[in-house]
């Protein structure tokens, strides 16, 4: 059985992921560190303290916002990943709105 899992982000953990599929880590385990990439992949954590979900989510949306936004008036590409498609619809709408106005 042939398997090739790719994955498009440097993961601390990979071992991990490559156990956790049932690969040997010591011969059918490859990993590439950022020196491979040929643009840079930054990553940025955020946490908000908010207990109430709905006053976190707006906190983390706005903090999100912001970020993305000045990356944005950097003028050159960028790739911005969400988890989710549900998470990131909210700040396209936004985008498209400011974009149109």
């Amino acid at each position: 059985m042939i398997r090739i899992v790719g994955l498009s982000a440097t993961l601390p953990n990979y071992k991990d992921v490559g156990l956790f599929l049932g690969v040997n880590v010591d011969t059918g385990l490859f990993y590439f560190d950022a020196s491979y990439r040929p643009v840079p992949l930054e990553m940025q954590f955020v946490g908000v303290t908010e207990k109430r979900v709905l006053d976190a989510k707006n906190v983390m949306d706005e903090i999100c916002y912001e970020k993305v936004r000045c990356f944005l008036s950097q003028f050159v590409p960028h790739a911005i990943f969400s988890v989710s498609h549900r998470s990131a619809l909210p700040c396209k709408l936004h985008f498209a709105f400011i974009s149109t106005s």
